[in-house]
Parts: structure tokens; sequence; C-alpha cells
């Protein structure tokens, strides 16, 4: 599915807002597509964002992105997972549809993401093609305005960053496409790039076909994007772009490589997709679902399997938080599960939580009644301290001696005794009325009533 396709199928199940007058995206777009996400759960189109088109929330939650992936309600986890253990190889073809522009990156309507922010700021897919193999690297990279043709780069996933260093070993500046409104599995296939390896295969494994890639001055683009950027990151120029919003909703000083840009090719009339970063909206999205992911399929094998149901990251929390719903078979295992995921591939959670199967883990009320409800914290707490530390966590502390910041993990397993205990079970099970499964409220009201 395309983003177009994506604003085409929320608007017929009128989970799209269109915003008609012009917003301003310095002031207003930022403030208006959180307001109608929080207070109505809708998808945001702006039809004037000084000049053009511009989305947002597209991909902010879990039932968005299986709505993008053409899976069935709650089915996304697994086929995520599913999707991690094969690839699809690319399919390389023309350039179709692209209008080539001078790179006059200042009239992108990129939002101010927050009011103390030196600069706007963005989301892309960063895509670079490898200097010694075919492979076509993936990862979500930010950016801020500086001028013109240059951009700053922030966040440089592991995988780009190795593959700068190749590009660097050449003696050149390193190829890159920033892709804008690229299809949802190629978004997700960035995000997941953020904390383990991502390439256009695992982009046509998310999509269930080989993604259409163009090659052309040396780079490599998709040929369903809204907006391509090409360009170069320059090998050693560095520059200090000021106080940020984080993907963790705080700010922060960033400093990052440079960007200089070579043209912008877009389709006719494109459409601006808002990767905006905080603790809200498509970049949260994303990287809360690739976490839930690579966290699940970390734990998949511990003690030769544990009965996961489902793993969740609040994408309000930046990812610094887990929810896993599990069946503990024995004793202990609920807490080897939670140690698991504090140790697993996504360096930035540190609070991970146990749940039943009774407790819908993306539901924070449930989640901390349960935590009320079947905790004892002398024995269900745990703590591990000296763990390496997100660089956007401020709660971090330095590990002494120029050593890099560290933090304290912990978990809270809020699980009923393992199912080995079934009489202790049963004095933890939850009060509810006797047919609140069976109730279709459809009979009980009042014939044309609706809640709005």
């Amino acid at each position: 599915m395309t983003i177009r396709a994506l604003v085409d199928a929320l608007a017929e199940k009128r989970l799209l807002a269109r915003v008609r007058r012009r917003a301003d995206p310095a002031t207003e777009i930022a403030a208006v597509a959180l307001t109608l996400w929080r207070e109505r759960g809708q998808s945001t189109l702006f039809e004037d964002a000084g000049g053009t088109r511009a989305v947002s929330h597209l991909l902010a939650d879990r039932a968005r992105w299986e709505r993008a992936l053409h899976v069935g309600p709650g089915g996304g986890l697994a086929f995520v997972r599913q999707a991690l253990r094969g690839g699809i190889a690319p399919a390389f073809g023309a350039d179709h549809g692209f209008q080539r522009h001078a790179p006059e990156l200042e009239r992108l309507p990129i939002p101010r993401a927050a009011a103390a922010d030196a600069a706007a700021q963005m989301a892309a897919v960063a895509i670079v093609p490898d200097p010694e193999t075919d492979r076509v690297w993936l990862g979500l990279t930010r950016h801020t305005v500086l001028g013109p043709a240059r951009l700053s780069v922030l966040d440089f996933p592991p995988a780009l960053a190795a593959v700068r260093r190749r590009w660097r070993e050449t003696g050149g500046a390193m190829p890159l496409a920033l892709a804008l409104g690229a299809a949802p599995a190629m978004i997700l296939a960035g995000a997941i790039g953020r904390w383990r390896e991502a390439d256009a295969a695992l982009a046509g494994s998310l999509a269930g076909a080989s993604m259409r890639l163009v090659r052309a001055d040396g780079r490599v683009f998709p040929a369903a994007a809204e907006t391509v950027i090409l360009g170069a990151v320059a090998p050693d120029e560095i520059v200090e772009a000021g106080p940020l919003m984080t993907p963790f909703g705080t700010q922060a000083m960033e400093a990052g490589a440079v960007f200089h840009a070579d043209a912008i090719l877009s389709r006719p009339d494109p459409v601006f997709h808002i990767l905006q970063p905080g603790a809200s909206g498509d970049l949260a999205g994303a990287l809360s679902l690739a976490a839930e992911a690579l966290t699940a399929e970390h734990i998949r094998n511990i003690e030769g399997g544990i009965d996961i149901i489902d793993v969740r990251c609040p994408p309000e929390e930046g990812a610094q938080i887990v929810v896993l719903k599990l069946r503990a078979r024995v004793m202990g295992q609920a807490k080897t599960a939670l140690m698991g995921a504090l140790s697993g591939p996504v360096n930035a959670i540190k609070l991970a939580i146990g749940v039943d199967e009774d407790v819908d883990p993306a539901d924070l009320r449930d989640v901390f009644w349960s935590m009320a409800s079947r905790t004892h914290a002398e024995t269900d707490v745990g703590m591990i301290d000296g763990m390496r530390a997100h660089p956007h966590d401020h709660a971090a502390v330095a590990a002494g001696q120029g050593g890099a910041p560290v933090v304290t993990r912990w978990f809270v397993d809020s699980t009923m005794p393992a199912l080995t205990q079934p009489e202790r079970r049963e004095t933890f099970a939850r009060a509810i009325p006797r047919t609140l499964a069976d109730v279709a409220l459809a009979g009980f009201l009042a014939e044309g009533w609706s809640p709005t």
C-alpha cells in the first residue's frame, strides 16, 4: 500500500480529518494534528500546508499499521515477526512520474515539533547503496534544514553508520536518497533499521512483494515515494543542530552529519508525509511496532520457548516501556522473559511490565490495574544497575572517567502465579459482570442512537 492509498482508505472509514484552511507549518500543523489524534482519534490531511498538501498520524498506532500492511485486526505483530525471518529482493526499474526540481529545501512544509526547538525537524527513510555489495540499506534518520541545499543528518542507525565508514574508505562522500512519503513497508523497515540491519529485501518481505526501486545519479530510491531528495553525506563535516525534540518527547542538544542535496524529485501535487519526532505520531508509531517485533523475536527462544501472547511498546512512551502479555507455565518464567526484554536489541527500553492474558497491554489503564492488583513490590520488582543508556535519556548518569551514560533498567512482574499453581491463580482472577463478553449494545440502545 502507498501513502496515498492509505489516506484514501482512512478517509473512507472516517478516520481522517481534512483541514481546508491554510495551516502554518511553523506554528500550527504540529498542534492541530496532535489535538485531532488525542481528542478524536483521527489522522489529518492538511489541504494547504504552506502551499502543499501534508498528512500526519497515518501510522500512529498498531491498528493503523495493520490496515497499511493489509493485515487483519490483531495480526500485526505476528506478521512483522514472520517478515523479519525472510526477505524479498527488490526489483529495479525506470523512473516513472517524478518531476525534477532544484533543491529548495526551505520550501518543504516541515513542522516545528516543539516551541523551543531551534529548527523545524522531519524524519525520512534514508536509502544507501553499499559500495561493496548489491545490498541497499535502509534506516530512519532525522533532519533539520540548514539552507536551500543542506540538511543535518541526526541518528544514523548502526548499519548506515557502518556503510558510511565503507564509503569513507573509498575516499568519497556517501550517496544518499531521502524518501518522504515512502510506502509504509519501507518506513517500517527503516524503523527496524534503528536497531538491526535492514535492507530493501526486508521492506519487500513486509510489503509481500518486491519493492520497486530506481537507480539514478548513483542513488537508489523507491519508485512509489511522494518526494525524494538526492544528495550525498560529506565524509567528515559535523554541524550543531541546536536543541530539538527527541523521539522520547523531550529536548536535547543535537549534532550530526551534513547532507548536500543535488535535486528534489516529486510526484505531481505531492503529499508531504509528516514523520514528526515526539511522543505521538507516525515516527513514534513506526519505532514502537519495530521495537515490539524485535523484542518478541529476541525472547521467543528463552528457556526453550515462552508463551508470549503480545508485546506492546506504547507509542506515547517513545519505546522506553514494553508490556509483555504472556502465559507463565512455571514460577520464574515471567521474570526471565522480562529480563530478556530489557537485554534485547532495543536499547531504549528501560521498563518492562509483565501482564496476564486477561489484560489488554495496549490499554495503560488495564496495565496499571494489573500492577496495582497483582504486584508484590518486594518479590515482583527488580532493578538492573549500570546498563547502557540511550543518548537521549536525560535520567541517565555518567559512568565516570569518560564512560558512556548508564541507567538502571527495571521490571514489574504483575502476572498471576504460574499455571502450576491453579489455586493461587484463582485468588487473583478478575471480577467482571456475568455476560460482559457477550453484550451487543445495538440490542439495548434506542433505534438511531449515536455516540455523536
